[in-house]
């Protein structure tokens, strides 16, 4: 089942991007095919209408488009696919400029959130899944391309725009104003109590001096 529902999703993704290929590759005949910022905002849109994002839920479900039929792909169909689309290297190069528009990631990201949360929390409870993730993080390859792109331009500036937008928020700013008084009143707590302790032990001390 688990299988089936990634695969579903991988088709439905791979069908958007071969028919976006598509036209792509229209443009270079001298006809009137709309060129590839004009594909990409067909994809887009499409993306964003109530029929595409259902079509993306029942793939994901592994419902046909408007119908109860399962999908059923195999291992060769998906290869198959992925060698007809992907592995040219024309398609492989308008993949890269494709998923390098901030535009085009973000509406695809938005279009697939609640099918990925779901997706992501069905893979965390397989055991096989949770155990290839921790070979992968273990990886000093993997450790290496995660410390590079910590250390990188790019990713440092995306965290202060995550920072300051977290800090000009009035939700945020409302629980860091309880925190704040949270640790306030335990950094408080310590300091009554010795004061206390110290009033009491005071007297017994110049008692006990003068016997």
């Amino acid at each position: 089942m688990m299988k089936k529902k990634i695969l579903s999703q991988i088709f439905l993704l791979m069908l958007l991007i071969s028919l976006f290929f598509s036209g792509c590759n229209a443009v270079k005949s001298p006809s009137s095919s709309p060129n590839y910022k004009e594909m990409k905002q067909m994809v887009i849109d499409i993306l964003q209408t109530d029929e595409g994002k259902k079509a993306i839920k029942e793939a994901a479900s592994g419902t046909s488009v408007g119908g109860n039929k399962k999908l059923a792909l195999g291992d060769e169909e998906v290869k198959k696919i992925i060698q007809n689309e992907f592995l040219s290297n024309d398609n492989i190069m308008k993949l890269k400029e494709m998923y390098n528009d901030p535009t085009f990631t973000s509406q695809l990201g938005k279009a697939l959130k609640k099918e990925n949360e779901g997706l992501m929390k069905d893979l965390m409870k397989d055991p096989e899944y949770r155990k290839m993730l921790l070979e992968t993080m273990n990886d000093p390859e993997y450790q290496k391309m995660i410390l590079e792109l910590l250390k990188s331009n790019t990713y440092r500036k995306q965290m202060m725009m995550v920072i300051k937008e977290s800090l000009e928020s009035p939700l945020f700013q409302e629980d860091l104003l309880k925190l704040m008084k949270k640790a306030n009143e335990e950094a408080l707590k310590p300091k009554k109590e010795g004061q206390k302790d110290q009033g009491e032990g005071g007297p017994k001390d110049k008692q006990e001096g003068s016997k």
